[in-house]
């Protein structure tokens, strides 16, 4: 668990990369602080967390948190078990992602996205992101062990908690060949989104919509905010990120056609190989076509980005050096890189299409061979 240590010994010298970029926070994992403090308080006023104003306001996860933090009787007392408890989990996650692999021998290159501000500013101030992302690969492993009924538990906890994982409902309800199982998992998935949608009611606090330190469809029409454009609505703001993306898509496709990088992979991977990349790259997708999310979450991309590389191409492909050279831009140039913050984004938009592109392509073969074709 090198990575484990790293984080550790981070944490000890007191995070001086971040501190260099004016990212440290501290050094007392603040995310998770504020959750639990959050929890602490829905004991005292309940609901009331989810006001917009007030002590113990500002809320903006799924209630069921909260319930579980409360229960569980754990406070902020509890910030550094927990934190030191996700920078484990991180670095299990990462262990898992690149488990029996020999990219890093291949290129150094590999590592700076291990240590990028996105992975670092986790770690460092103990996101709930990191949970996530352990929930999302715990219901891959499941469901690709024929456990599917089981696998929707991880992924309903993960749903409940933050909502952008319920997308992945839907794939794995494509995915299931049995009829049991389907019908378990549009169960399952009515009952969390029904959840999810009394949650969003209750909350009146505002979702963070600065272009700084995000990514997102929505981050062009945030950037006119610079240029002093009144600002334009969240609707507007959506369909003309939608529009910039579709341009992004078509220039990216014509590309890698002319280039002759538009055919099927070669190579597809295990089964178990193919649904860790599309939970992990389905869940990036759901973060960045819901508008805007904070760069935090790109962790979804790089793992995707990584297991892609390791796992279903060659890495003298000139798809895979533009894949790690995307990579490498977008978690490096997103945040906190001051006027090339749009470089960023656009690396995050054509490596979206990218890596959409072959995560269609392995879908559609393992529909086909569902089907018997």
């Amino acid at each position: 668990m090198a990575m484990y240590g790293i984080f550790v010994f981070m944490q000890i010298t007191t995070w001086i990369p971040l501190r260099y970029w004016r990212m440290w926070a501290g050094g007392n994992f603040v995310d998770s602080e504020q959750v639990l403090r959050w929890a602490d308080c829905y004991g005292d006023v309940g609901d009331s967390i989810f006001e917009s104003k007030g002590d113990c306001s500002g809320y903006i996860y799924g209630s069921t948190l909260v319930r579980i933090l409360n229960f569980l009787s754990l406070s902020p007392t509890n910030t550094q078990a927990m934190g030191y408890l996700f920078m484990f989990f991180l670095a299990a996650a990462i262990a898992y992602t690149l488990y029996s692999t020999t990219i890093f021998k291949a290129s150094p290159v590999f590592f700076t996205i291990l240590i990028s501000p996105p992975i670092l500013l986790l770690a460092e101030r103990g996101n709930l992101d990191i949970l996530m992302a352990i929930l999302v690969i715990t219901a891959s492993i499941l469901y690709s062990k024929d456990s599917q009924i089981l696998a929707l538990l991880p992924l309903s906890l993960a749903s409940l908690i933050k909502f952008y994982t319920l997308p992945l409902f839907v794939l794995f309800l494509i995915l299931n060949s049995g009829k049991k199982s389907k019908i378990f998992t549009i169960l399952i998935g009515t009952i969390v989104f029904s959840r999810i949608l009394q949650d969003v009611i209750m909350t009146k606090s505002n979702y963070p919509s600065e272009f700084s330190g995000q990514f997102g469809m929505s981050i062009w029409a945030r950037y006119l905010r610079q240029l002093n454009v009144p600002e334009i609505g969240m609707f507007i703001s959506h369909i003309s990120g939608l529009v910039v993306f579709c341009i992004f898509a078509v220039l990216t496709i014509l590309i890698l056609k002319k280039s002759n990088m538009l055919n099927p992979t070669l190579r597809v991977g295990q089964r178990k190989e193919r649904i860790y990349f599309y939970s992990i790259f389905g869940t990036h997708l759901s973060c960045y076509s819901s508008g805007m999310s904070i760069d935090y979450r790109l962790i979804f991309l790089s793992l995707a980005s990584l297991y892609y590389l390791s796992h279903f191409s060659k890495q003298a492909d000139l798809d895979s050096r533009m894949i790690l050279s995307l990579t490498v831009m977008a978690v490096w140039l997103s945040f906190p890189s001051p006027g090339l913050e749009p470089l960023g984004d656009i690396a995050i938009e054509v490596l979206t299409v990218i890596l959409g592109v072959r995560f269609i392509q392995l879908i559609r073969l393992d529909l086909k061979a569902q089907n018997g074709q």
